[in-house]
């Protein structure tokens, strides 16, 4: 398997850009949009991409002035005002659930509908390739965590229940490593500071990869979430966060592989869980509330509301915080 070692250095920077992240109390800025929202991605600077899922639309946003910044995909097909589930029609679907981001200027989406990957150059929004499952198996629909992008390299979560690999350099794309083990599809992954690879999955199992002989060296066969929606390693603390389909958040210790605390205060299933800073995680729901965990009293300590529709994905700008959600907002927090 291709080497990690870029993507671990990304996910770390990542981390240390927000290490220092103000505690967000309020909503600042509310975008109207004109479909639900799936996925959110930082660009860089204070431009945000959003897919939007019904069209197979992805749209720029400037989060300081709320300013449209373009669209690009299936700009054909951006819903109007109004827009139910018949429109477009079924057959037309093209649903873009993960996003991420490649370099300065390039982006990967994955649909959920049909099992296709689209690079774009997310300046000029020009299509650059098309790379389509063999198969025509999607990305696992519900995550957020299961699409990351590293050197010329795609690794998903898929419907298939494998971890996929593709070299995305060559025209069309090219397979090159499959982690097999998980009996249900696969929700999320995330990289660990040894080149390891954890993941999880709709089988409730959570799995730790070696990377080098792509077999699963470690399973925790009951994770008592219902299923792992998402993860994230926090690098300060040697520890995992899990989000599960049963509304808890779980704080696991990533040497011994022991769950130190169970987190409840949602009261539906969780979608995303980022790292705020060094001290706080923060998780999004499909009860429409932002909670903000404090790792060290291991309970929360903020409890943001204001969608109205489930949250589907979260980012941190600095010092905001950027919610996606299926009532078709993007809202910003600070």
């Amino acid at each position: 398997m291709h080497d990690i070692g870029e993507l671990i250095t990304r996910r770390k920077e990542e981390q240390s850009q927000c290490s220092g992240s103000r505690m967000p109390s309020r909503c600042c800025r509310t975008i109207t949009t004109n479909d639900a929202i799936l996925c959110t991605l930082h660009l860089g600077g204070n431009v945000v991409a959003t897919s939007h899922g019904i069209a197979g639309v992805i749209q720029k946003w400037n989060i300081d002035s709320g300013e449209h910044q373009g669209s690009f995909g299936a700009v054909d097909r951006i819903p109007p005002k109004g827009w139910n589930f018949s429109y477009p029609p079924k057959d037309e679907m093209e649903w873009l659930w993960s996003i991420g981001k490649w370099n300065e200027d390039k982006i990967v989406t994955f649909s959920f509908e049909v099992g296709t990957m689209n690079v774009f150059n997310h300046v000029s929004g020009d299509l650059l390739n098309t790379i389509r499952h063999p198969d025509e198996v999607p990305i696992s629909g519900m995550g957020h965590d299961n699409l990351f992008v590293y050197d010329d390299r795609v690794m998903a979560g898929l419907e298939d229940n494998t971890i996929t690999v593709w070299n995305i350099s060559k025209d069309g794309g090219e397979i090159e490593t499959k982690l097999r083990g998980h009996t249900g599809w696969v929700f999320c992954m995330e990289a660990l500071p040894n080149g390891d690879l954890i993941s999880g999955g709709g089988d409730n199992t959570i799995r730790i990869w070696d990377t080098t002989t792509e077999s699963c060296q470690t399973t925790i066969e009951d994770s008592g979430q219902g299923g792992v929606l998402s993860i994230q390693y926090v690098y300060s603390q040697n520890k995992f966060v899990c989000g599960g389909l049963n509304d808890t958040v779980k704080i696991w210790d990533a040497e011994h592989l022991k769950c130190e605390a169970t987190l409840v205060g949602h009261t539906k299933r969780i979608r995303q869980i980022k790292s705020l800073n060094e001290n706080c995680m923060m998780s999004v729901s499909d009860d429409k509330d932002i909670r903000i965990w404090d790792m060290r009293t291991l309970s929360c300590c903020q409890t943001l509301s204001g969608h109205d529709g489930p949250i589907n994905s979260v980012s941190i700008v600095g010092d905001q915080v950027i919610t996606g959600s299926q009532d078709k907002s993007i809202k910003i927090w600070s």
